[in-house]
């Protein structure tokens, strides 16, 4: 789609009105995460230390699932280690 947008600039054209009116709202994309956050800025408070422990134990968590994950299926298909 890059290149072809690149190419034609009949392409170019067609398309130009479209993106340029997403482009000029986009901001409202970002408004209602950030109207949550400042909501809930009691609840944030109240329990932000649950919730930073619970993202890193989760990420840590996501981590080894994978790394073990992969391991496994090395084993499985019988792939040797790099030296």
């Amino acid at each position: 789609m890059v290149a072809a947008l690149m190419l034609s600039q009949r392409l170019k054209e067609l398309v130009r009105p479209t993106a340029q009116g997403l482009l000029n709202h986009l901001s409202l994309l970002f408004v209602p995460a950030g109207v949550g956050v400042v909501a809930h800025i009691p609840t944030l408070v109240a329990h932000g230390a649950a919730l930073a422990v619970s993202l890193v134990v989760s990420t840590l968590a996501a981590i080894v699932v994978g790394a073990v994950a992969f391991t496994w299926a090395a084993r499985l298909i019988g792939s040797e280690p790099d030296d």
